[in-house]
């Protein structure tokens, strides 16, 4: 039997065993190897199972094949014997013994577990780890500061400690700090070769030493001395003087235009600034005159008081343009113009209209004689020119009056300077008659076969041929079987045929053929014999007075003028005076004069008329000028109270006013463009109405006392919002026809608060528009005229049974009045929105009782029809 790995034979035959085998042996022959057992005998090598592990690790394997795993960090092989390479690590602690190596300052790891070490260290280190830092060495490159061992010292000196804490030290003479950057304070040296390059610094001239090497300077030199080194004298700058060895400017209005005066000797003085011709002295300064003024010397000093330059007074007939004196074109004017002022004209001293130059005065021209404004009594005398009447007019008392109603001047040109003259008695021609002092044709078909009547005297007529009767002042043919004798007068009572034999009729007639004669005007109305009668007259009157009046006016066509001629018109018919207020105001233009007269008094201007004249005065300012302003009112639209209250709003804002009456038939006839005859002819008809409607005002002593009775004017229980004077017009057959003259107002009811509007004819206060303001309503300015609005209402101011549909037009003084107007009318009719629903309602309510009205009437027709065919069978 044999035992693989030792041991003692035993057994029997057939059964041997091997016993006491090689350690780490067992088996029946000793073949099988045992686990491997750790072991401390560094020389067990795993024969006997036993194994030892150099470098940690765990024990495995069978004996004669043991191997040790999990090895200590850094170790690898059988029995952990072999160290390994060593790596890189970031953790400052690791030392190799695990084969992880930390390097300080850079480098490359090397070796293995427990021996490793690091190269190509960083620049400046050294060392197992690099961590010894090396010794500084010299270098050139100023950049080098001794982080990688390499330092630069900047100013010498020698290069000492180790990498990353070099030293420069025994640095050049002046300098000092880690690397010599230190420039050290200056010190003072007596070597006057010493220029601060090593610190040290000499001062020539005293002074203290300051600054650092390299930049060393003295300050605090020596009186008159300066520079780095208080090396150079002071020289003093243009416009400064020497004061106790220092350099001051110049006195205010002094000078030194060389300059370089020294310092360091005795005191000097700058040179008085003397001021040139047209320049004077302001603030030590030398100026340039203003514009007019002048300073023909000069020589003004500047060192010393303010000066002036002297006014330019322009000399006769000069006037001021710019500043400059500029000759007068046209006009004269005094001597003494100020050219240092504002623009002036050259207006003279000016006469005005109808006024003469004589002696170097404006004198009145004589009588019947007339001049336009504008004479310059500066100038030489001049004349006043002749007035020659014009065609119908003759001279009165040197002035030119119309001729007498009548009468005529058919070649005019009579002269107003001398003699009164006279006009020629109107002859009328044939078939013509004298009424009024006028010649009218023959009417009505009657015949006035001479002519020749004369128009100066009494009224005449014409006259019915025979067997003609006078109907209506038109001549009639007789009935057949009637006669009538020639000579009926037309105009004329009416009269009658007798009976008797006709006599033939004239030539010219045929009875079948010539059409009747044109309806004959109206017989005039009989002389008033009640006080309604005298009424009636002054209305009727009235009314042709206002015709004669638009007649005139129609042949006026600046609006203003006529404005104007209306006013006067309507105070002739009034039989009014016109009250002239006479004030002078200043403004831009004539317009704007006026305008502020209206405003100063607080006046609406369409109450009044108003005239501007440039004012006579010395000169003026180009933009604005004054006016001698004449407003004319009338007591027909300012009553007295208004007036007064007028007057003493313009002496409140200062403005002093004279009042004067004047004549309106006069002021009228002075209007240029306005025809004579039409103004005496107008006279005429407004003197009649004036009588007429004094008349009606009269008083008379009555026989019988009656008591005085308070009439309603239904508009007691109303508030007035709006009341202006207005014309209203409604549109009828295709043209606008006038309702009326008066107040229109707009009223709310003080209960209700329903708004209406109202006029009434402002002699008769007959109520020509009546209606409630309707929401909606459309009112807009009329194509014609900004001063008239029209409207379509339901009016009903003619008393009918239903309101009537109308298109309506309200004409007012003034485009602000209609303004005023439509706006105070769109807020009644926004105010009447809140009553719509109870209108519709009152309508229902009415035409209801209308319908049954008209059933009722319908059924009594019906009633009175079967009753008459009933009588009539």
């Amino acid at each position: 039997f044999y035992c693989i790995n030792g041991g003692t034979i035993g057994g029997n035959t057939g059964s041997c065993t091997c016993t006491s085998c090689n350690a780490g042996y067992g088996g029946a022959s000793c073949q099988t190897s045992g686990a491997c057992s750790a072991s401390t005998d560094s020389s067990k090598d795993g024969s006997d199972g036993n194994f030892y592990c150099i470098n940690g690790g765990t024990i495995g394997g069978t004996s004669g094949a043991c191997v040790c795993t999990s090895c200590n960090a850094g170790y690898e092989g059988d029995n952990c014997q072999t160290a390994s390479s060593c790596t890189t690590s970031t953790d400052t602690s690791k030392d190799g013994s695990d084969g992880t190596f930390y390097c300080i300052n850079g480098g490359t790891i090397g070796g293995t577990s427990g021996a490793c070490t690091c190269t190509s260290c960083d620049t400046g280190y050294e060392g197992d780890n690099c961590q010894t830092a090396s010794l500084c060495t010299a270098s050139t490159d100023s950049s080098k500061d001794g982080s990688d061992g390499t330092f630069y010292c900047i100013n010498g000196g020698t290069v000492g400690g180790t990498t990353g804490s070099c030293t420069c030290t025994s640095c050049n003479a002046g300098y000092e700090g880690d690397n010599c950057q230190t420039a050290s304070s200056c010190t003072a040296s007596t070597d006057n070769s010493r220029d601060g390059s090593d610190g040290s610094f000499y001062c020539i001239n005293g002074g203290t030493v300051g600054g650092t090497t390299g930049s060393c300077v003295c300050t605090s030199c020596d009186t008159g001395y300066e520079g780095v080194s208080c090396q150079a004298e002071i020289l003093c700058s243009t416009n400064q003087r020497v004061k106790d060895n220092a350099c001051i400017s110049c006195p205010a209005g002094t000078t030194n235009t060389d300059g370089g005066d020294d310092a360091s000797g005795i005191d000097t003085a700058c040179d008085d600034i003397i001021c040139g011709v047209n320049e004077y002295v302001s603030g030590n300064e030398c100026k340039a005159c203003p514009p007019g003024t002048t300073n023909a010397d000069g020589g003004d000093i500047a060192s010393g008081d303010d000066t002036a330059c002297d006014k330019t007074l322009c000399a006769a007939d000069e006037h001021v343009i710019s500043n400059a004196c500029i000759a007068c074109d046209g006009n004269s004017n005094l001597a003494g113009d100020d050219a240092s002022g504002g623009d002036t004209v050259c207006d003279g001293d000016l006469c005005a209209s109808n006024q003469r130059v004589e002696d170097n005065a404006c004198v009145a021209c004589a009588p019947g004689t007339t001049n336009d404004a504008g004479d310059d009594a500066l100038r030489g005398d001049t004349e006043c020119d002749v007035t020659y009447c014009v065609v119908d007019q003759r001279v009165q008392d040197n002035e030119c009056v119309t001729c007498p109603a009548g009468t005529s001047n058919a070649d005019g040109g009579d002269d107003a300077s001398g003699e009164d003259t006279s006009c020629s008695a109107t002859k009328c021609g044939v078939d013509e008659y004298v009424s009024s002092n006028a010649c009218a044709a023959c009417a009505g078909g009657s015949k006035n076969a001479d002519g020749g009547d004369d128009a100066s005297g009494d009224d005449t007529t014409c006259a019915c041929a025979a067997n003609e009767r006078v109907v209506s002042n038109a001549c009639v043919a007789c009935a057949e079987g009637e006669t009538s004798a020639a000579g009926n007068p037309v105009p004329g009572p009416d009269t009658a045929c007798a009976a008797g034999e006709a006599s033939p009729l004239p030539p010219s007639s045929n009875v079948e053929t010539d059409p009747p004669p044109p309806p004959p005007p109206p017989p005039p109305p009989p002389p008033p014999t009640s006080v309604e009668g005298l009424v009636s007259d002054a209305a009727a009157k009235t009314s042709a007075a206002e015709a004669s009046r638009d007649a005139l006016l129609g042949d006026i066509s600046d609006e203003k003028t006529k404005a104007k001629a209306k006013l006067l018109a309507d105070a002739v018919i009034a039989g009014v005076k016109v009250k002239k207020l006479a004030m002078a105001l200043t403004a831009e233009s004539e317009d704007a004069a006026c305008d502020e007269a209206f405003s100063k008094m607080r006046l609406d201007a369409s109450l009044g008329a108003c005239d501007a004249a440039t004012a006579r005065r010395r000169r003026r300012l180009v933009a604005t000028a004054s006016y001698d302003v004449t407003v004319m009112v009338s007591l027909v639209t300012v009553n007295e109270t208004t007036l007064a209250a007028a007057l003493e709003n313009l002496a409140a804002e200062g403005v002093a006013a004279t009042e004067t009456e004047t004549d309106p038939t006069e002021a009228l006839r002075a209007i240029p463009g306005v025809d004579s005859m039409l103004v005496e002819s107008f006279a005429e008809d407004a003197a009649d109405a004036a009588a007429a409607e004094a008349e009606c005002k009269a008083e008379f002593t009555p026989l019988v006392k009656l008591e005085k009775v308070e009439v309603a004017s239904g508009e007691e229980n109303e508030d007035v919002l709006f009341e202006a004077k207005s014309k209203s017009y409604r549109f009828i057959e295709g043209e606008w026809k006038e309702r009326g003259l008066g107040p229109i107002k707009l009223l709310k009811h003080k209960e209700t608060g329903k708004i209406r509007l109202l006029m009434r004819r402002e002699k008769t206060l007959k109520v020509c528009a009546n209606f409630h303001v309707k929401p909606g309503t459309k009112i807009e300015e009329h194509a014609g005229s900004e001063k008239a609005r029209v409207m379509v209402v339901v009016d009903c101011s003619d008393g009918d049974v239903r309101p009537t549909m109308v298109n309506m037009c309200c004409k007012f003084g003034s485009a602000e009045k209609a303004e005023l107007f439509q706006s105070e009318f769109e807020k009644a009719m926004e105010h009447m929105k809140q009553f719509e629903g109870e209108e519709s309602e009152a309508k229902k309510e009415g035409d209801e009782a209308a319908d049954a009205l008209a059933d009722d009437l319908a059924a009594k027709a019906d009633t009175k029809e079967e009753e008459e065919k009933k009588e009539e069978a």
